[in-house]
């Protein structure tokens, strides 16, 4: 009890120098110890609800992990079998490109007598 006696003189030490007038000093002091005091508990809560969470998200991630491998494998394999089992097609010989015909060589013109 004497420790909480000390705060409360500490915290309204503090709330005098910040200008809370004289008469709400105890009153501000039990406002700011009850006030942490929630936010700890809250804090408490929350911490307690993560370390309960994590071994469940692990387990699934796990699962998902080993799901994910499996159906990768399964995809692999079904690739191989598709392969092995398509023909390779026969590529396509190029056509011979057609050799250009000849120009014929211009007549001469007769010359004017």
């Amino acid at each position: 009890m004497e420790l909480f006696e000390n705060w409360m003189v500490i915290l309204a030490d503090l709330l005098r120098t910040a200008g809370v007038p004289e008469e709400y000093l105890q009153l501000g002091a039990l406002g700011v110890i009850y006030l942490t005091a929630i936010a700890l508990v809250l804090l408490l809560i929350l911490v307690v609800f993560r370390a309960a969470r994590k071994p469940a998200k692990v387990e699934t991630e796990a699962l998902d992990l080993e799901q994910a491998e499996a159906e990768a494998e399964a995809e692999a394999e079904a690739e191989a079998e598709a392969e092995a089992e398509a023909e390779p097609e026969p590529e396509p010989e190029p056509e011979p490109e057609p050799e250009p015909e000849p120009e014929p060589e211009p007549e001469p013109e007769p010359e004017p007598e």
